[in-house]
């Protein structure tokens, strides 16, 4: 099992949320009533690891506040259930006013809204039944299918595989989901479907629309109530109130919109399409997530909450596109040497990163044997 050490770099807001687990780790199976929740505790010698380990790693945070190269962070490191609570150095703000950054600041979390929203969501209905992996994507959503979409699958979108384009700038033009859902439908093909692997905004953000097409729920909705709820992720949500305002890490001045992005979505097509989007928009604290990366790790259950099976969750860490990429799971990334992209993971891990303006963030939940 790899050392704790600074996994994910970055200048701005600098998050990084870590389970390490080993040993034989309580997977709860189909049926069971209750599953492992996280502990907390100051002590770390709870949790079994060295404690100059764990201590490096708060070294190596307090070094990047005061370098300079972040103005902040939150972390939290756990192995077999337990984990030390949340550490926060540096500031959440620095202007118009400095706030100091603390265990429970809320963090725009940008991409990782791909795999905790929406690659969780996707899922979970594919689980009951009311997707599969393998149907084309007009199936749920007809329009897509002009200049050559129809061949895209579920699997290929959840894989970067699609053959859409890594990104476009629909806010300078549109505004709300109707008009992203019309340009997502005229978008042309950057590649063929299931030809080579493109990181995508754009797969996620259709991913998004099949959840609430099926569902018959806002994105907000369906993930409060099949997922943020059950596991008790109070802070994790769109659109957040504008009460948590202080408590939330800003990101950067918009360059399109010359204001301060704090406390509504950074990512501008997520901001121009309403705050709540497939590829981003969600916002959450490193304790919340904390939870989540339990979850995964118990085979998709926490305490008597069950969201996803254990073999839903394998797929998070399991080679998908063998003949394409060496890198990507369903929707999460795998640890491998040759793609820089996954060089703030540990071997046998899958995690995923955000990138907010010039801040970051990263989820990263390392599973051992029997469960991998």
């Amino acid at each position: 099992m790899d050392s704790i050490r600074t996994f994910m770099k970055g200048m701005g807001v600098f998050m990084a949320i870590t389970i390490l687990a080993q040993g034989s780790l309580p997977a709860a199976e189909p049926g069971a009533l209750r599953a492992p929740a996280l502990k907390w505790t100051d002590r770390i010698e709870k949790t079994g690891l060295a404690a100059d380990h764990v201590q490096a790693a708060w070294q190596a945070l307090d070094r990047l506040d005061k370098e300079g190269k972040v103005p902040g962070s939150v972390a939290v490191i756990g192995r077999n259930t337990w984990a030390i609570r949340p550490k926060a150095t540096g500031f959440a703000v620095l202007e118009p006013e400095k706030i100091p950054m603390k265990p429970d600041t809320i963090f725009d979390l940008a991409s990782i809204t791909k795999v905790v929203a929406t690659n969780t969501s996707i899922m979970i209905l594919m689980d009951e039944g009311k997707i599969r992996l393998d149907d084309p994507v007009t199936k749920y959503l007809p329009e897509f299918g002009d200049k050559g979409k129809d061949r895209i699958t579920i699997r290929q979108l959840l894989t970067h595989t699609g053959g859409l384009p890594a990104f476009k700038r629909f806010y300078t033009d549109i505004k709300g989901k109707e008009a992203f859902y019309m340009a997502l439908c005229q978008t042309e093909l950057a590649e063929e479907p299931g030809a080579k692997r493109i990181y995508s905004d754009l797969g996620f953000m259709t991913l998004g629309l099949i959840v609430e097409k099926v569902s018959g729920l806002d994105l907000n909705s369906f993930t409060q109530q099949r997922i943020f709820k059950p596991l008790g992720m109070k802070h994790t949500r769109f659109n957040p109130p504008t009460d948590w305002k202080r408590r939330t890490a800003a990101t950067e001045i918009w360059p399109i919109w010359k204001k301060l992005a704090w406390g509504e979505v950074h990512d501008e097509n997520a901001n121009a399409m309403g705050g709540a989007a497939g590829h981003a928009g969600l916002f959450s604290t490193a304790e919340d997530l904390a939870v989540f990366c339990q979850m995964l790790l118990n085979g998709g259950q926490y305490r008597d909450s069950r969201i996803l099976k254990p073999e839903t969750i394998r797929l998070f860490h399991s080679l998908q596109t063998p003949d394409i990429s060496d890198m990507q799971a369903m929707g999460w990334i795998l640890c491998t040497d040759d793609d820089p992209d996954s060089d703030y993971l540990g071997k046998g891990s899958f995690g995923h990163g955000g990138l907010q303006g010039h801040s970051s963030a990263s989820v990263r939940a390392t599973t051992p044997s029997p469960f991998c």
